[in-house]
This record gives structure tokens, C-alpha cells and sequence, in this order.
């Protein structure tokens, strides 16, 4: 593997030998580092090197489209030998199957885990029956008891001035994004809520086992992980993370290896 630039690649544990190599995008307005502890968990097998977004790197800190974005996150990998797995979560699922897609177009053997990632304009719309019993079990309860919806899956956004416009202006982008058709084989890490009641809505009424990622790519796995969308990669959940990475990480490599002898 060549060298990259370390401004914009943090490796997150001691390279190994044995260990394969991925790479991680952090839910965006987040640092790769707070993945360190996932990281260690997975360093056996997996080196995870975190890809930061250009406003931690001395890089831009504007984002006028996802394309752009990462097109200029893509740069450090355009030389890079060997097949290329990413993981992202939330957001950074999303910027990472972009950046796959963009490398692939490039001749590169690419792969892309992507936890509890979502595209508004993928997933299949919500039907009257599931938005009637969205009412009675969620609205209407939480309207009596004087509690607000949560507006942002984002979690905790930064204050500072700087960081807080790189978030606003993406996702400001994201509104007008549509992740392109490709052949990059995808694998879903999705967060499997606590709340079964809720499960048993979105599942008869609002089926998206792939969150509408098959609409444009192969999906070639889906992993369940205790948590929502926040807690999945909070430590309490750390354990089960691990181990449904490391999964799906060896699901992305082996839809890589069998492209390859499919195509032999």
C-alpha cells in the first residue's frame, strides 16, 4: 500500500500483518478518533485507518455539493493498491458509498459497510397504515405527555463556528443528493430498536430491510445491532458493534473476492 497524506488519513490502531486494511467515515461533524475503541475491538483481523472530513484536514471547509466533498476526500485512496472496503456510519455511509463509486469509475475494487445509513429519497414512503399506528402509538401518546419529537438523528452537533457551516452546507447538499446506480456491492449494519412495538410498524407496514440502498446498488448483507440510530456506537453497545462489523467486513470482502472470479 502507498503512502498517504496524514492530514487527511489518522490511522486508529498499529498496523498488523494479518489484519486487512478499511476505512472509516465518521457520522459527519464527528472525528474518526471517537471510533478508536471499535478499532481496537476489530484490530485482530481489521486495520482501520479513519478518513477525515477536509475541515479537520486543513482542507476545505465548505461543502457546495457531495460530489465535491468527496471527490476531494477521494484524493489520498486514487493510489492506493488492493481491494478498498469502507465503513461509515449515519451520514458517512452515505459519503462513503459516493467516494466508492467515484474510485470505481477509476478501476478501483471497492466495497462499502455502511451503519444505520439512510437516503431520504430511497427509502419507500411510509403507507396509510403505518402512519395511522405511527399516530396512535408515537404522536398522539407523546403530544399527551408533553414530549417533543427529536428533529436531528445528527446527535450532539459542534459549536464551533467553523465546523458547525461544514455541517449546515452539508446538509444542505444532502437535501439535493441522489446516490448514483452503481456495482458497488453495499452491506447494512442496521440498528435494531429495543422498542418491538416500533419494530412491528416499520416492518409489516413500512418494509425497507435495505433502507432502499438496493434500488441503486447490490446489497450483498444485512447485520442487525442492538441500539437506534445514536446508540448503536455508544459504548453500551460497543461489544455487539464489534462483532457485527467484523461481520460485515468479511460480508463486503467476499462480495469482492467473488466478483473477481466471477469475472475470471
Amino acid at each position: 500500500m502507498s503512502s498517504l497524506p496524514r492530514s487527511s488519513l489518522k490511522s486508529l490502531t498499529k498496523q498488523s500483518d494479518t489484519a486487512r486494511p478499511a476505512y472509516l467515515i465518521a457520522g459527519l461533524g464527528g472525528h474518526v478518533l471517537k471510533f478508536r475503541p471499535l478499532a481496537r475491538g476489530i484490530a485482530d483481523a481489521w486495520h482501520l485507518t479513519g478518513v477525515q472530513y477536509p475541515v479537520f484536514a486543513a482542507g476545505s471547509a465548505h461543502c457546495t455539493s457531495i460530489e465535491n466533498l468527496c471527490a476531494e476526500m477521494s484524493k489520498p485512496l486514487e493510489n492506493h493498491e488492493g481491494p478498498i472496503v469502507f465503513l461509515g456510519y449515519s451520514i458517512g455511509g452515505t459519503i462513503a458509498y459516493q467516494m466508492a463509486t467515484d474510485l470505481r469509475q477509476q478501476g478501483k475494487d471497492v466495497a462499502v459497510v455502511m451503519i444505520d445509513t439512510t437516503v431520504s429519497v430511497l427509502r419507500p414512503k411510509r403507507g396509510p397504515m403505518a402512519l395511522a399506528l405511527q399516530k396512535i402509538f408515537l404522536t398522539w401518546p407523546r403530544r399527551l405527555l408533553g414530549i417533543k419529537a427529536r428533529k436531528s438523528t445528527l446527535g450532539r452537533l459542534p459549536d464551533e463556528p467553523v465546523l458547525r457551516n461544514f455541517v449546515d452546507e452539508t446538509i444542505a447538499a444532502m437535501d439535493g443528493y441522489h446516490p448514483p446506480k452503481s456495482a458497488v456491492p453495499v452491506v447494512l449494519i442496521r440498528a435494531d430498536s429495543h422498542r418491538k412495538w416500533r419494530r412491528w410498524i416499520n416492518g409489516p407496514f413500512w418494509p425497507s430491510p435495505t433502507h432502499g440502498w438496493a434500488r441503486v446498488a447490490p446489497v450483498a448483507g444485512v447485520v442487525r445491532c442492538p441500539g437506534n440510530h445514536l446508540t448503536i456506537v455508544e459504548p453500551q453497545n460497543l461489544e455487539a458493534l464489534i462483532t457485527a462489523v467484523h461481520t460485515a467486513l468479511g460480508i463486503a470482502y467476499e462480495s469482492l473476492a467473488g466478483g473477481r472470479k466471477n469475472a475470471a
